[in-house]
């Protein structure tokens, strides 16, 4: 049965990239369509965050949610960070959480092309750590760990079988092509801190996470992607941005304990590519190009774009739950704020 509530404040021409319905008395479901990408999720996801973070919507009680992600063949990393960040808060909430990933396709001469994407978004889902943020039981570390434990793990289903943890490296290595398969910097993590401390202990453990971060995971990314000359000045400037932005979460976000999303990738640019392979990396940039695509992006020449006329660049995501500039200021001036914004 199909959830009854929908605010959709004059939005028709942003089509909503998922449904929701009751799959038993208590438990919702979230089903994810084939684009989960970035516009639509600004649009509509805070009515799911709002419903996860009260356990409830409408009148009735959610003591479960069910992700199905089987029909999902492209996703953005800000609604994979948002959905899985709101995951773990519910679960933490002692709520339960299953998931449905899918289908692995089998390499033949002949692939159905929407198998085949959903493939990739595995492939990619797995390498850049995003995977298990979503199959894994609280999938949140404190700033003194890297990463969490791999065998404590949700109920998922990978298609039509149990996911089993050596499905993370199976996954990892699948045969389909990824556009950028030389990406992975810092996996998808999600930390958990607690805030308004009004102490040190809190920064002093985020200046050390990111610390290791930085050594362990990105600069060998730098190392290898980055001229020697530049290579300082922009592990400077990834460290620095990465400290004050959680910094800034700590100290505002939350009036609590608070969990924030991180992850950081590499992409290749145009500058310096051969034609034939900038010809492949192009058919995967089109959407990033497309100011109707991404929610931030303006209007630019094509020629002009960001990824042209560079020869790589690193990007960041970092993002909370929490209360937010907007919502702040609405509560200051007394302006009741009915959906949140991630």
């Amino acid at each position: 049965m199909a959830l009854e509530k929908y605010n959709s404040q004059n939005r028709p021409h942003l089509p909503r990239p998922f449904d929701l319905r009751w799959r038993a008395a208590t438990e919702m479901e979230l089903i994810i369509g084939e684009d989960f990408s970035e516009r639509g999720w600004a649009a509509w996801f805070g009515e799911v965050q709002q419903a996860l973070e009260k356990g409830q919507w409408g009148t009735r009680t959610i003591d479960a949610c069910h992700v199905d992600l089987s029909s999902c063949c492209w996703a953005d990393p800000l609604p994979l960070l948002s959905l899985a960040l709101e995951l773990a808060r519910f679960e933490d909430a002692s709520k339960g959480v299953s998931i449905s990933l899918p289908e692995v396709c089998p390499k033949a001469p002949q692939t159905n092309p929407e198998r085949l994407e959903r493939t990739r978004l595995l492939k990619f889902l797995a390498k850049e750590g995003v995977l298990e943020l979503l199959v894994q039981r609280k999938p949140f570390v404190p700033p003194s760990r890297l990463s969490v434990d791999s065998a404590n793990l949700r109920p998922t289903r990978l298609g039509p079988d149990k996911f089993v943890p050596d499905d993370f490296e199976k996954l990892q290595e699948l045969w389909a092509p990824l556009a950028f398969e030389e990406s992975t910097c810092l996996p998808a993590k999600l930390l958990s801190f607690a805030c308004h401390d009004h102490g040190t202990e809190t920064t002093i453990h985020i200046d050390q996470w990111v610390e290791r971060a930085l050594d362990v995971q990105i600069s060998p990314v730098v190392a290898d992607k980055v001229p020697g000359w530049a290579q300082r000045g922009l592990k400077y400037r990834l460290k620095m941005f990465l400290r004050e932005t959680l910094h800034n979460i700590a100290e505002h976000a939350y009036d609590g304990a608070g969990l924030a999303g991180v992850y950081v990738r590499y992409r290749e640019g145009g500058l310096g590519q051969a034609p034939s392979a900038w010809k492949v990396l192009e058919e995967h940039i089109r959407r990033e190009e497309d100011p109707h695509s991404m929610a931030l992006l303006g209007n630019i020449l094509k020629h002009h774009s960001f990824a042209r006329v560079r020869t790589g660049f690193f990007e960041v995501y970092i993002l909370d739950a929490g209360a937010g500039l907007v919502r702040r200021i609405a509560e200051s001036e007394g302006i009741e704020v009915s959906a949140y914004v991630t």
